[in-house]
């Protein structure tokens, strides 16, 4: 997430790199051991505090090449498991913006181990190049079982070119041992991380300490390595003498880590001591924050700050980011001092101080560290202003998830305090699939709205009631209901109101998209007429989506590719991996290179919108999607794709129907179901498209006679339904033709391939094209078909015979036979020819020949062609 207004800003410190200090030590041992770190999936870097863990793991990432690191220093704070893939997420983001690519930093998260894992770690394979993620402070989420359990799955399926490491004070709680057994764990501990006498004496050295052999040594012994305690007695010292080292360890031997920090601490300035108590009310600050904090100007603040970070322990620094302004936070010694500090200082002052820090980020719109320090000081009247300030601008950034996780923040009865607070919450909580806690928020929100004199702000709050359940009712597939709630929210929101009620109309004009694609069209395109003049780029992009949608459906495949690009020409590609509308223009690029026989790349676009599907897209569109990526597996020959069909009809029978199953998914379904399960259908507009399935079971079940009311059934159903039309034509045909009623197969087949051809829905006839090829030459003999029918019904007749040509005895060489096996193993063409003991261009050689003689023009149709024909398994 980016500082550019349209997204939260993150703090610096919590997503970039810490910079390495210049006085740490280099540890052979560290630096030996983390040289090998890409060399295994995890490394983990475990030990008490002030050992370095953060300095060593800083100094290693800053030596890579090629790789992008990510970097997300962990607080308590996060242990919400939205909060936190969030923000792993947009550290993802920062360190190369390629790394999530498909994916969404607001995706909504379901269940202990959240579906969208599988995504992000088919984004970080994807990315292809070495991917470095470092989690620090971990041992701060030691309760936070569900991330946990999010983290072990990413282990365990984490990529070749992604690497994970961890840095913590505890155990990590997630098991590592199959991963330790298998030589795929780096664990760099304590014992690596201490010092060795000689490095006491150089860490000594770097603060201009000069210490003799021996007295390192007694250094080294009384603190046993410990780093951060080697520069406290550096602090302490002057010369470096031997009576002076004898002092330092004496005077605080009974607590060593505690008792130095301290006594640091009570040595520095009373200006300098101020200036750590103001600025630790913040996790992390800059030189302008400090200077409100403290009052200081900015000179003497950077010259403070320069003092702390000369000591080399008290100040950690981030890279430097887009701005040229450094970030700085306290290392953990410190800043657990200096909370206990603030727990001493008057009440008073530490309010002072954390309403004026907290003003500061809200007003340079860092206003997720604003609300989180808000909750701090249980200030929740000022997170839900902020919820009330932004949400129309998450809205229409389709950045709903911010503000459920400022929600989460705050005590859920605070949350429900305010019915207008509870009405924007809605629509993100529905987002993530709770529709109870949704309606409950809605019914909090109704209830205040009668509580409210009439007026302005009664009228956007009874609006707003109207349309989330609109949204509600949307999301649940209840079409007609959604549209009586889009009409009321139109009634009831003020004019002001542009963006919701654009939403609302959008709603009230996707209602006959199944019955009436036709009107739903003609309304879409008026509404976004009306939108570019607003100039609301989020609802028009959504408007363009949707339209692309519908364009593709009904065959319009040039205006759907069209609709696409006006949606992707209004963001840049890196920020349009926040937009959950581009769901749909990816849907509508998937049935495009479906409509023209590309099922190679309508699986791809598959990928891209499953990929970028954020949980909230409307369930029927996902079957319909996953519907139709069935059928392409189909078209291919890929074994896996009965199991993806009938996966589809047990999520929604209506989006099946509505997709037009061929014959050959027909009867696969035929083959578990029979007659035991008679299709049903509850959505009006999916009507016409279950009766063609009846139709089509009738016919795989042999059922002849049912033939004389499937032909007046295509003849009845009305043109606007272009798919289910041609559809029903093409079943009449088959009835008609296997009945011997040849005149009406060919009035039907006719009736389909001029529609088909006419609407660019032949795939629809191509995809049957086996059963349908003898009412297709039936035709062909005809002298009076038009140009136009003629391609269609020829097509049908040749991609008939090339399914039976594919059926046909192959006659494959042995070697042909040999690659093409190795292949559908999984072996690229250079390890296929490695494995055989042949050129890699032989192999090549001997594919294309392949190639030829099985009439495809893929490995993947060769692979599924032999499939079928029983020669692979």
């Amino acid at each position: 997430m980016t500082k550019s207004g349209k997204y939260i800003a993150m703090l610096p410190t919590k997503v970039r790199r810490p910079e390495p200090s210049d006085k740490a030590v280099v540890r052979e041992r560290v630096v030996e051991k983390m040289s090998r770190a890409l060399d295994y999936k995890i490394v983990t870097v475990i030990s008490p505090a002030g050992f370095g863990k953060t300095t060593a793991v800083s100094a290693w990432s800053a030596t890579l090449e090629n790789t992008a690191v990510a970097w997300l220093h962990v607080d308590e704070v996060d242990s919400g498991a939205d909060r936190f893939w969030s923000y792993f997420l947009g550290a993802l983001e920062v360190a190369d913006p390629l790394l999530c690519e498909k994916l969404d930093a607001m995706l909504a998260l379901q269940g202990p181990v959240p579906a969208f894992l599988d995504e992000l770690i088919l984004g970080l394979a994807a990315y292809g190049k070495p991917c470095v993620m470092v989690l620090e402070d971990y041992h701060r989420l030691s309760g936070a079982g569900e991330i946990h359990e999010g983290i072990s799955y990413v282990i365990r399926h984490l990529p070749e070119n992604a690497h994970l490491v961890i840095t913590s004070r505890a155990t990590l709680p997630i098991p590592l041992s199959r991963i330790r057994v298998r030589g795929e764990l780096l664990a760099v501990d304590e014992g690596d991380l201490a010092f060795t006498p000689q490095e006491t004496g150089l860490a000594m050295l770097k603060h201009g300490v000069r210490l003799s052999k021996d007295d390192a040594r007694r250094v080294f012994e009384a603190l046993r390595g410990w780093p951060a305690g080697v520069a406290v007695i550096a602090l302490l010292c002057t010369t470096g003498s031997s009576d002076e080292v004898e002092q330092a360890l004496a005077s605080a031997r009974h607590d060593i880590r505690a008792y130095l920090v301290e006594e640091v601490f009570d040595g520095l300035s009373e200006k300098t001591q101020d200036f750590l108590e103001a600025t630790a009310i913040v996790d992390s600050y800059n030189v302008d924050l400090a200077c409100e904090l403290t009052g200081l100007g900015r000179g003497e603040a950077s010259a403070v700050i320069k003092e702390l970070m000369g000591n080399g322990l008290f100040v950690g620094r981030t890279e430097r980011d887009g701005h040229g302004e450094a970030w700085y936070r306290y290392h953990h010694l410190f800043a657990d001092l200096l909370e206990d500090r603030i727990r001493q200082m008057d009440r008073a002052r530490v309010e002072e101080l954390s309403f004026r820090a907290r003003d500061w980020l809200d007003a340079h719109g860092y206003l997720d560290s604003a609300v989180e320090l808000s909750c701090r000081i249980k200030d929740y009247g000022h997170a839900r202003s902020v919820i009330l300030r932004q949400w129309e601008g998450c809205y229409t950034s389709d950045s709903h998830r911010m503000l459920t996780r400022w929600a989460d923040l705050m005590p859920e009865e605070e949350v429900r305090s305010d019915p207008l607070v509870c009405a924007v919450l809605a629509l993100p909580v529905m987002m993530a699939a709770d529709y109870g806690k949704a309606r409950e928020y809605i019914q909090i929100a109704e209830a205040g709205c009668e509580r409210l004199k009439a007026g302005e702000k009664r009228d956007l709050l009874s609006g707003l009631c109207m349309v989330q359940r609109a949204y509600l009712a949307t999301y649940q597939n209840h079409r007609e209901e959604s549209a009586c709630f889009a009409s009321a929210a139109l009634e009831r929101l003020p004019r002001s109101e542009a963006y919701l009620r654009g939403t609302m109309k959008q709603v009230l004009a996707s209602r006959h998209c199944y019955d009436d694609p036709f009107a739903s069209k003609r309304d879409l395109e008026a509404i976004i007429a009306e939108q570019r003049e607003r100039g609301n780029a989020s609802l028009l992009g959504a408007l363009y989506c949707n339209l692309a949608v519908l364009d593709a459906q009904l065959g319009l495949d040039d205006k759907s590719k069209y609709m696409c690009e006006q949606a992707y020409a209004l963001f840049a590609e890196k920020d349009r991996f926040y937009m959950p509308m581009y769901t749909f223009a990816y849907y509508a690029e998937m049935l495009c290179a479906y409509g023209r026989g590309d099922f190679e790349e309508a699986l791809a676009f598959y990928e891209r919108y499953e990929g970028a599907n954020l949980g909230i897209i409307v369930s029927h569109y996902d079957t319909e999607a996953l519907c139709l990526k069935a059928k392409a597996l189909y078209r291919l020959g890929m074994p896996q794709a009965k199991q993806t069909f009938l996966g589809a009809w047990a999520s929604n029978e209506n989006a099946v129907y509505m997709t037009v199953p061929s014959l050959a998914m027909m009867r696969d379904w035929c083959s578990v179901f029979g007659l035991d399960e008679p299709p049903r259908c509850n959505q009006a507009g999916a009507l016409d498209h279950a009766c063609v399935f009846l139709a089509m079971r009738e016919y795989v079940m042999g059922n002849m006679a049912a033939c004389e009311e499937v032909c007046r059934m295509a003849d009845a159903l009305p043109e606007r339904n272009r798919a289910a039309k041609v559809a029903a034509h093409g079943i009449a045909a088959l009835f008609s033709f296997s009945t011997g009623h040849l005149h009406h197969a060919h009035a039907h087949i006719r009736a389909a391939a001029l529609l088909a051809g006419g609407s660019g829905l032949v795939q629809l006839l191509y995809e049957n094209a086996s059963d349908l090829k003898g009412a297709a030459d039936l035709a062909l003999g005809d002298s009076d078909l038009s140009v136009a029918e003629r391609a269609v019904l020829g097509e049908v007749a040749r991609a008939a015979d090339a399914i039976s040509a594919s059926q046909a005895p192959l006659s494959l060489t042995e070697r042909e036979l040999e690659v093409l096996k190795e292949l559908s193993s999984g072996a690229t063409v250079a390890q296929a020819a490695a494995n055989l003991f042949i050129s890699k261009d032989t192999a090549k050689s001997h594919l294309q020949n392949a190639y030829g003689k099985l009439g495809v023009h893929s490995k993947v149709q060769a692979i599924s062609v032999l499939r079928e024909a029983g020669i692979l398994g």
